[in-house]
């Protein structure tokens, strides 16, 4: 065996090194070959070989478990399994390893005799969602956004993916909004998820009317319309939801390429026309607007004017006769009332907790107990997160006689369940006034059968917590 020096005698810079072997055949299998260096040798003289060796294993040796294998994802580095991502087939590259290890479905799609071959193709999900599915199979973690949740929730519920599910379930829940609740309610019927069904019945109920002048309520599916007219509670009344339905209708026949007919709107609707409430209709709208069409049989009008003479006499076997409802209720936390709370410009506040999605409408306030006065309420809402939700102010005339007032929210406000959420209340009256303020309050009240509210005291409050003070109730829906 011939053997040769690291450096260069001569400069003293490295040099390659190699070793010689008599012949190939001296090397059995299974030898074990030590080399042991005759003199110290320090990487840090070299400064060459120093920064090849930063940059080849610094971020190993830096980095934590999921950071690591988030870098071999992103720089592609000895990935073993292609796909070709949406319409375009862009490829996205990955660890088999990686993918059978957290899903089962793709451990049956790359492991055994009947795993895939070469390059995968993903046509039903665009790139950055995929990139990002990819990234919570690295991580435990990925960039939340409404631009790619549905996504990235498709792949979860695609590859049974369970937890990312939740997570991708529970972002919605809380970012559903009337600008896109048509989307998320389309996108949580076809994962049948009724968790967010649930969470997007709650925002339409609050904001019914506006929810009907939506662009997204146009477009959405016959079965996400059907959810809509299925609501016992609605923020409209039963001639705004026909008007809705009808542009529904009408857009669906320009969809199929149909001349926008009432004949040809009933067909498009098909049976959901037994779900618009006609019979609680005004019968001098019911006469202008649809007695003359052709959108209802004429046994269907017969029906409905003898239900309008006869109500209860005459019991409708087709259509809905009772009325959509959403009157507002009160729900008061104090069980007794005083009259000698120096009124300031504070701020009093309470937390509270809803066992179940609610809709807020509005808050009670207490009234001036010694004399004739007019007050000024400024009232803020806050999400678990201390973000504003809900800014807004009223001056109420107040006097001895009424105890308590109701602050009604100019936008209503779906209060999301198993979320705390906080009222401050700032109230200016004239000066001197003396204000009710109430006593022996409740932790928890219970509302609407087995639903529940609890209260909690908050840090900086003037002098309003759990047991006493301001903000004696919530008016809801």
């Amino acid at each position: 065996m011939t053997t040769h020096k690291p450096t260069n005698e001569d400069n003293g810079q490295l040099v390659r090194t190699y070793l010689g072997w008599p012949s190939a055949t001296s090397v059995a299998d299974g030898m074990v070959i030590r080399i042991t260096c005759a003199q110290p040798f320090n990487f840090s003289d070299y400064p060459e070989t120093n920064k090849m060796a930063t940059s080849s294993v610094q971020w190993q040796c830096t980095k934590t478990l999921p950071e690591c294998l988030l870098r071999m994802l992103d720089e592609e580095i000895a990935c073993d399994v292609t796909f070709l991502i949406g319409e375009r087939a862009q490829e996205v590259k990955a660890h088999k390893i990686i993918l059978m290890s957290r899903s089962p479905v793709f451990y049956s799609m790359l492991e055994g005799p009947l795993a895939e071959k070469g390059k995968i193709t993903i046509t039903d999900v665009d790139k950055e969602s995929f990139i990002e599915f990819l990234r919570y199979l690295y991580t435990d973690k990925f960039k939340q956004n409404s631009n790619t949740v549905m996504g990235v929730l498709y792949c979860a519920k695609k590859y049974c993916v369970d937890n990312l599910s939740k997570v991708c379930s529970e972002f919605l829940k809380k970012n559903i909004t009337i600008e896109n609740v048509g989307i998320i309610l389309g996108a949580a019927h076809r994962f049948d998820d009724k968790d967010i069904i649930e969470a997007c019945i709650s925002v339409v109920q609050a904001c019914t009317a506006q929810f009907l002048k939506s662009p997204d309520f146009l477009e959405m599916s016959k079965e996400c319309l059907g959810t809509v007219l299925d609501l016992d509670k609605a923020d409209c009344s039963e001639e705004e939801i026909y008007k809705g339905v009808m542009r529904w209708a009408g857009e669906e026949c320009r969809r199929q390429e149909m001349e926008v007919t009432p004949a040809n709107c009933r067909a498009v609707l098909g049976d959901l026309i037994y779900k618009i409430r006609f019979a609680t209709m005004d019968p001098i709208f019911f006469i202008k607007h649809i007695s003359d069409s052709c959108f209802l049989s004429d046994h269907e009008k017969l029906d409905i004017y003898k239900f309008f003479h006869l109500k209860e006499d005459f019991p409708l076997t087709k259509f809905i006769s009772s009325k959509r409802t959403h009157k507002p209720f009160k729900l008061n936390r104090f069980k007794d009332k005083r009259g000698y709370w120096t009124a300031g410009d504070f701020t009093d506040k309470i937390s509270f907790e809803v066992s179940h999605d609610t809709i807020l409408r509005g808050v009670q306030v207490y009234g001036c107990s010694e004399r004739q006065t007019t007050v000024k309420y400024s009232i803020c809402i806050k999400d678990s997160s201390g973000t504003i939700i809900y800014t807004g102010s009223e001056s109420i005339s107040t006097d001895s006689s009424t105890v308590t007032y109701d602050v009604l929210l100019t936008k209503a406000i779906v209060l999301k369940g198993r979320e705390i959420y906080t009222v401050e209340m700032n109230q200016q009256p004239s000066p001197h006034g003396v204000m009710y303020f109430g006593k022996n309050g409740e932790t928890s009240v219970s509302y609407d059968g087995n639903k529940t509210i609890t209260f909690f005291s908050v840090k900086g409050s003037q002098h309003t917590n759990v047991r006493e003070g301001q903000i004696p109730g919530l008016i809801l829906s």
